[in-house]
């Protein structure tokens, strides 16, 4: 790295709003910083990936997604989280094709099938999450791995699963 060069990963949504206009504004480089925002439309796992790759240098990524990855890698997570981004409760969304059975009860998650980015992502994580608060044990939960919010829609479209969380 570069000492005035940092590259920033981040999901393109509005909350890296902020960022854009901090660079569009110049107001990183007013204090000797190049910052640049590297877009990781798949999310965590992607931005994890970019770290440990040295392709940036910090990521503003999902707590959940980085702690599966520090209990997965241990050591070889060569990242460490040092503050918090956004500190409003992140709401996720279960979402369906519209001739999908509704998921009602926790006994409509038992056979469900989710779509995921990728193991260890946010998608994958909230799921078990969901599956937890509505007493599932984890083994009854089944997951299929697709790629970023473009496939995952495209396989609800297909109905290669039942569901996935964004």
């Amino acid at each position: 790295m570069n000492n005035n060069k940092i590259r920033i990963a981040a999901v393109p949504e509005h909350f890296t709003l902020p960022l854009h206009m901090g660079i569009e504004k110049k107001m990183f480089e007013d204090r000797g910083i190049k910052a640049e925002i590297i877009e990781h439309p798949k999310g965590t796992g992607s931005m994890v990936q970019s770290l440990k790759e040295g392709k940036v240098e910090i990521a503003i990524a999902l707590t959940e997604g980085l702690i599966a990855d520090k209990m997965k890698r241990g050591e070889e997570a060569n990242y460490k989280m040092v503050g918090t981004y956004v500190e409003s409760k992140l709401e996720w969304a279960s979402l369906a094709h519209t001739e999908a059975d509704p998921i009602k009860t926790k006994n409509h998650l038992k056979n469900t099938t989710f779509g995921i980015s990728r193991y260890g992502s946010g998608s994958h994580v909230m799921a078990y999450v969901l599956g937890n608060q509505e007493g599932i044990a984890m083994e009854n939960i089944k997951f299929r791995v697709a790629g970023g919010m473009e496939t995952l829609i495209q396989g609800i479209e297909k109905k290669e699963y039942d569901t996935f969380m964004w």
